[in-house]
């Protein structure tokens, strides 16, 4: 027997980093709610986050961040929610995802797909629960048959939701969500450690500072060496598509979702809606940014312009002045905040 929940809508945004997001956004849909992908993006926090480690760009999943994200989201959105484990508890989720798609709910899974991080939505099942099928992903629009999912390797857990009888007001929402972005400018998820030349630190660094560590790295003429057209080729990476075109994206959708919330909030429109405009700067200088920066599989001579201190000087000098005005946005965020707890 196969059961499929049909016709939910998946959304391709580019980067599994904010499958988190995407997801809940297509679990929400075939729920009947009515939001849309910014609205989802900008109270996960999707649309504001920012890791940066030179070997992998910002390609580090919004949770991360923990259990915060999802309490803030559901909360938010007025569903309660259960994560279970899949490795101790295998026949219960299979289980449990047959009883929620029969009641046509469908069930966000991490680790289910490629990464251990990446989260995907489980729209039907077949050979009672043992195949577990997925609504596309953030790189496929087909479905997805995974048989014996229960025995994957990557560590999985599965979210059931069940929207609740009190549903939050918008005003707590709305407060909830500049909370949490403020936090997540402000906040070190990772430890870091400075050293006399530059800013060193384990694994990634987070928020505003990762915008400083990109600058320093540009700088610091190790990070390039002339000799090694591998690790250059790794810099544009890193630099282009895993961090340009990833913030340009992300904050692109939170300047939709500030323009949303004016419409929400007439008292506070002005204010919402400068907060929006210095998102979309900041969008629009990442998509400069990404473009002058070399794609990764370009020709030799041409991707080795990274090697180039004067044009990295050049690049350092747009990402400050991204980080400004981002940090700026912020600013005009926690000064919103004040007053709105204020009245």
């Amino acid at each position: 027997m196969e059961k499929v929940i049909e016709d939910i809508k998946t959304i391709n945004l580019g980067n599994k980093c904010v499958s988190f997001s995407s997801s809940v956004w297509s679990i929400m849909s075939a729920m009947g709610e009515n939001v849309t992908i910014d609205f989802i993006m900008g109270i996960t926090g999707g649309a504001f986050f920012h890791f940066w480690n030179i070997d992998e760009g910002d390609n580090c999943d919004l949770t991360m961040f923990g259990p915060e994200v999802m309490e803030r989201t559901f909360t938010a959105l007025g569903y309660g929610y259960a994560i279970i484990p899949v490795k101790s508890n295998q026949q219960k989720c299979i289980e449990t995802v047959v009883h929620s798609i029969n009641n046509n709910i469908p069930v966000l899974a991490q680790g289910l797909l490629t990464s251990p991080l990446e989260y995907c939505v489980i729209s039907g099942y077949s050979e009672d629960g043992n195949t577990a099928i997925v609504a596309g992903s953030h790189a496929e629009a087909e479905l997805i048959y995974k048989t014996n999912w229960t025995e994957s390797n990557n560590p999985l857990s599965i979210i059931t939701l069940e929207k609740q009888d009190e549903q939050p007001e918008m005003d707590m929402v709305l407060n909830s969500t500049l909370e949490w972005i403020i936090k997540l400018a402000r906040k070190t998820v990772f430890s870091q450690y400075t050293t006399k030349d530059r800013i060193t630190y384990q694994n990634f660094t987070n928020g505003l500072i990762a915008f400083k560590a990109m600058i320093y790295d540009l700088e610091y003429d190790d990070n390039f060496p002339l000799n090694n057209d591998e690790i250059i080729q790794q810099r544009c990476l890193a630099f282009g598509s895993d961090t340009s075109s990833r913030l340009e994206m992300k904050r692109k959708s939170g300047a939709a979702f500030f323009r949303q919330m004016a419409e929400a909030f007439p008292k506070h429109k002005d204010d919402l809606l400068q907060i929006a405009d210095l998102y979309s700067k900041v969008s629009h200088l990442w998509g400069r940014i990404k473009d002058s920066i070399p794609m990764s599989f370009f020709p030799l001579d041409e991707y080795m312009l990274m090697a180039d201190k004067k044009y990295r000087l050049k690049l350092a000098e747009q990402i400050k002045a991204a980080k400004d005005i981002e940090e700026y946005a912020v600013e005009k965020i926690q000064k919103l905040l004040a007053i709105r707890k204020m009245n």
